[in-house]
Formats: structure tokens, sequence, C-alpha cells
């Protein structure tokens, strides 16, 4: 028998998604983005806010480059890593890391946590998403240096904990930004010039 819950919870997301697009006026990869987020796509009000500072800032630089590090990383924990790939062990263990590149990230990582907090529980979306933005960098120097899938077990697992912590607390948290789509606004936009 169909759950009727899961059926009206449904149709109201779907409602939200619609609202947000069409009267909100957030592009579909946008809306896609904040309603599979953590933070899901209720209250609307929150929903339409997330996106509109999303909206603000996801066609920088530093944002889309920080977009395509989420899909990576969403990529190899959800196709290239196995089960026992992430081990045992609970959190990340600074003391595994052999690179300057997880130590940074790391680091970038802890101080950022405190922030994004702290922004997620005051509704400050923008500074939430430029914040967020800031860790490109650093993103970008562990993804060139860092063999995450390493033949020793305990180095990649010690990896795949730390993007997954990465990805819960800044790749899908607010929004989830393995969704947002590289390149143009989508089809029917016109750039403003």
């Amino acid at each position: 028998m169909p759950d009727p819950l899961g059926r009206v919870a449904g149709f109201l997301r779907e409602r939200t998604e619609y609202y947000l697009e069409t009267r909100g006026g957030l592009r579909q990869d946008t809306v896609r983005s904040v309603v599979r987020s953590g933070k899901g796509w209720s209250p609307p009000s929150e929903a339409l806010r997330r996106g509109k500072a999303l909206e603000a800032i996801r066609d920088t630089d530093d944002f889309r480059a920080l977009a395509a590090a989420a899909k990576r990383t969403r990529n190899i924990l959800g196709k290239s890593a196995k089960r026992e790939d992430l081990g045992e062990g609970e959190g990340v263990d600074s003391e595994l890391f052999q690179l300057q590149e997880e130590h940074d990230l790391f680091e970038a990582y802890q101080a950022a946590r405190s922030d994004l907090t702290q922004f997620e529980a005051t509704s400050q979306y923008a500074q939430a998403f430029r914040r967020l933005a800031e860790l490109r960098p650093t993103v970008d120097r562990f993804f060139d240096k860092v063999m995450v899938m390493d033949p020793d077990l305990a180095l990649r697992s010690n990896r795949l904990r730390l993007l997954s912590e990465l990805d819960n607390l800044a790749f899908s948290r607010l929004a989830d930004l393995s969704e947002i789509e590289a390149g143009t606004p989508d089809q029917g936009e016109v750039a403003s010039g």
C-alpha cells in the first residue's frame, strides 16, 4: 500500500520546487541544489533565501570550482569508494596525514566549520556561501596533490573520511553543490550584458 504521508510530502516538495523556480526566479539547478541539501525544502521561505544567496555567488570562479570539487568528491565517495574503504575508524585522524595538502584541507575545514555553523544558525546564507568559496584554493591543492584512493587502506580510509566530513559540512548542508551545473545560465535565460 502506498505511503499517504510520503505522497503528500512528495507533492509539497514538487510544489515548492515549482514555486522556487517560477515565482522565486531561481535556476533549475539552484532549485535542485537547495531542495536536495541537508536543510531540504521546508520551510519554503528558508529554501528561497538559501537559493537567492546561492544565485548571487554561484557564477564566480571560486564557487564554480568548488561546485566541481563537490561533484568530484561525490563521485569518489559514491562510485569509487567501497564500504570497506571507509574503515572502522571514527572521524579524521590527523596523525595519518602524510602530505601538507591533507593538513591544509583539514585545518581549513576546521576553521570554516564554526563560521558556517554560526551563519547557518542565524540564516546568513550569503555569508556562508562566500565563506565556502574561500575553501576553493585549499580544496584544489588537495585534489592536485593527494591520491585519495591510496593503496594503503588506513590512508585511503582517513582521506575518504576527510572528504565525507567536507561533503557533509560544505558541499551539501545548505545546498548540494554537486547539483550546480557548470557553464552558462539555463536555456531561456538571457545573460545581462
